[in-house]
Parts: C-alpha cells; sequence; structure tokens
C-alpha cells in the first residue's frame, strides 16, 4: 500500500513519513485503519502545511549548521530543504528578525544548488532550529 501512495506522490515528497504521506493524498486503504486512537498522554501529531518540507537527518536533529569562513564570515546553513525553498527564505527574512533592525539589515539570503539556504552575517542558528521547530518541523 505503501509503494502506491508514494508512485503517486511527487519524487520531492517522498521521504516523510507515512503518517504524512496518507495526509498529503487525503486517502487510505481498505487495510488501514479508518481511525488511529491515541493512547497515550501526549497530543495527537498534526500535519504541517506549507509550501517547503525540512526533513530531519538520520540523527533526528533538524540540518541547520554553522559555517565559519576566512575567520571572520559566518553563515548559517539550512541544508536538504525540499519543496518551494524561495518561500522558506522569504519566511526567513520575515520571521527571524523586525524589519529596519540592525541583524535585519546584516542578513543576507542565498539559495545554492536549489536546496540549500545560506545565512550570512551572523550566527543565528539557534532562532533558526527555534524557528522551524515552532513551525512543527
Amino acid at each position: 500500500m505503501l509503494r502506491t501512495i508514494t508512485q503517486r506522490l511527487q519524487p520531492a515528497f517522498r521521504s516523510r513519513c507515512y503518517s504524512q504521506l496518507l495526509a498529503a493524498t487525503g486517502t487510505a486503504s481498505a487495510n488501514a485503519p479508518t481511525q488511529i486512537q491515541n493512547t497515550s498522554s501526549t497530543p495527537a501529531a498534526t500535519a504541517v502545511r506549507h509550501p517547503y518540507f525540512v526533513p530531519r537527518n538520520t540523527q533526528g536533529s533538524i540540518p541547520v549548521f554553522t559555517d565559519y569562513r576566512n575567520h571572520n564570515r559566518v553563515f548559517t546553513l539550512v541544508r536538504n530543504v525540499e519543496g518551494n525553498v524561495n518561500a522558506l527564505a522569504a519566511d526567513l527574512k520575515e520571521a527571524l528578525f523586525e524589519p529596519g533592525s540592525h541583524e535585519a539589515a546584516r542578513l543576507k539570503v542565498t539559495i545554492s544548488q536549489g536546496r540549500h539556504i545560506a545565512l550570512q552575517g551572523g550566527n543565528w542558528k539557534r532562532k533558526v532550529v527555534k524557528w522551524l521547530e515552532a513551525k512543527g518541523f
């Protein structure tokens, strides 16, 4: 069943988990239960609806890294973004800092290889990770 669902989806969304695949297609097969009961005390996971997706790496963390170049240039890298990378870059520009602030003036966002985002001008790894976690990634 999982194979038929992934065949219907675009290649960019194949790395999502089974529950996200069912939510994305909006269908469930006869073998899958129609309603899953949550027996634990934690709340049920909600589907994330964004034009982009940032999958976690094999260790389970969000792929945001800091890169130092030439001893004085600092880059914050967001790797392996799936979907609309330009929308994520625009959301990061708007959400990280207030418009007109000193940090917003220093922030320069570039997209490389169509999947990676580089934020130049400071070490903003913690802010980016907190923002992505708040968005549900």
